[in-house]
């Protein structure tokens, strides 16, 4: 049997029983601390990942809203490229009958009066009055000599009068004369 005797006394046991508690609770304390510490640490890495998050989100968000600009001007440029090449394509089409106009006047004689001009497609007829017959065939022969003009005709039968005579030509355009 073993006797242990306590020789510490009663004011020392309750100091060293004190300091034990002491020690346990700094333990503790320090331990909460430490845990602590890391649980802040964590939500400031994690509050600073956010803010990077929301700076590239807003990042994406003005790119997202200039990119969206950026196709808005792409779809008017393509649209405004295809009107442009319509209309290319009817100005490459388009007869200018105005060139016709400039050779046909310098080709008249004063001394003949045109009444009428139409056309249908490339033929073209004038219907006028010729104070005589030489002016009528000056006339004639002068649409002949132009290279815009082709086929003329002049029927015989109104060459047969010598003076105050009303005609008739029919003549063609060439295609090439009126686009420009």
């Amino acid at each position: 049997m073993e006797i242990t005797v306590n020789l510490i006394p009663p004011h020392r046991r309750t100091e060293i029983i004190e300091r034990s508690r002491f020690k346990a609770v700094m333990g503790i304390l320090f331990s909460l601390s430490f845990v602590l510490v890391g649980f802040f640490a964590m939500l400031f890495c994690f509050l600073y990942i956010i803010k990077i998050g929301d700076a590239s989100y807003q990042k994406n968000e003005k790119r997202n809203g200039e990119d969206s600009l950026i196709e808005k001007y792409d779809k008017e440029f393509l649209e405004t490229n295809k009107n442009i090449n319509e209309i290319k394509l009817l100005a490459k089409d388009q007869l200018y009958w105005s060139n016709f106009f400039l050779k046909f006047s310098d080709k008249v004689p004063p001394e003949v009066v045109l009444n009428s001009l139409t056309n249908e497609n490339y033929k073209v007829t004038i219907r006028g009055i010729s104070q005589n017959r030489d002016n009528l065939i000056l006339f004639k022969e002068n649409l002949e000599k132009e290279d815009c003009f082709e086929d003329v005709k002049l029927p015989l039968s109104d060459l047969a009068n010598k003076e105050k005579i009303d005609f008739q030509i029919d003549f063609l355009v060439k295609n090439e004369c009126l686009k420009q």
